[in-house]
């Protein structure tokens, strides 16, 4: 969930929002998905918030199918 970055505006929903402290866990639904993102302990995202959610493609892992 780290990897992924999270911004204001777009099709996905924030549904929960939970504060450890340190970080927040900022839990999402996209159509049928659902998604966990990891933010700073800053972040100030709220249940109903349209936001965008993406990733890094340089921090992707990806393996052969052999």
């Amino acid at each position: 969930p780290e990897q992924l970055e999270i911004e204001r505006g777009g099709n996905a929903e924030v549904q929960l929002v939970e504060y450890y402290g340190h970080d927040t866990m900022v839990f999402v639904s996209v159509g049928e998905h659902q998604l966990q993102i990891r933010c700073g302990a800053s972040s100030d995202f709220k249940r109903g918030d349209k936001v965008t959610v993406s990733f890094t493609d340089t921090k992707v892992l990806t393996f052969s199918k052999t």
